[in-house]
């Protein structure tokens, strides 16, 4: 399961569009496994000022994920991703990772220096003690969170099909280099209406012990509108197709 809520992010993670962030949007989506429903992922927005600068406009970018119906039974996974974004900036300055699986907990934080490129990552240990250390990172380096709102600019319209891009994640103590693939024009089925859509795949290594299938098996729609709405995932796995479809759809604002 942390297999499926991990791809549902780094799919979507290219540098932030602080425009495509809608203040007080809500996203619900339900993960299927075949017939079987796996899970559910939420996405919410708020924004805040703080004390000490109250001129700034800062996001709070919320992703929770925890497995539900057959799948809850078997594994109880709750696991929460945040993102703090300065919204001049467009880049996130802290990222906070909540995990909750079965007998397993983890809680971490990532504060990001933009000036010095470093990401301090401190892990709470057992005794409530915290591990510190720091990385270098790339300048445009983001988290998993606020990466999630890359896909929603108007790159769809700019790109041809076979296109690629490339972009970088930082999470624990590594930066992931990822290219994605531009897949062309679609139309989609929803909960929330018929859609049009751009279709993207990140572009995965092939290894001797890899559950993926076919040549793209990672697949993403965006709605080709001005929302750039994450529509659908479908993870191609060699024992079966995983499915991650919107379900619900609250409008934010800017």
């Amino acid at each position: 399961m942390r297999f499926i809520f991990f791809n549902i992010l780094i799919i979507s993670s290219l540098c932030l569009h602080s425009q495509n962030i809608y203040k007080g949007e809500k996203i619900k989506y339900n993960v299927s496994y075949g017939f079987i429903t796996a899970g559910e992922v939420v996405v919410k927005v708020d924004s805040f000022t703080t004390k000490r600068d109250s001129t700034t406009i800062q996001y709070r970018a919320e992703i929770v994920a925890r497995t539900t119906g057959v799948a809850g039974i078997f594994a109880k996974i709750t696991d929460t991703w945040v993102s703090y974004i300065d919204s001049t900036t467009e880049m996130s300055h802290k990222f906070v990772r909540e995990q909750k699986e079965n007998n397993y907990t983890l809680f971490e934080t990532t504060e990001f220096e933009r000036t010095t490129n470093q990401a301090v990552v401190a892990r709470r240990k057992e005794n409530n003690a915290y591990e510190i250390k720091s990385f270098n990172i790339p300048k445009e380096a983001q988290d998993l969170v606020s990466g999630y709102f890359s896909l929603r600019t108007d790159r769809g319209e700019r790109m041809r099909v076979n296109d690629t891009l490339s972009f970088a994640v930082f999470l624990e103590d590594t930066t992931y280099r990822i290219p994605l693939k531009y897949l062309g024009k679609d139309k989609l089925r929803t909960k929330i209406g018929k859609m049009k859509a751009y279709k993207f795949s990140p572009i995965v290594p092939k290894t001797k012990n890899s559950i993926l299938a076919s040549e793209n098996p990672i697949i993403t729609w965006i709605s080709a509108d001005e929302k750039r709405i994450p529509l659908k995932i479908e993870v191609n796995t060699k024992y079966g197709d995983i499915e991650v479809d919107i379900e619900e759809y609250q409008e934010g604002f800017r």
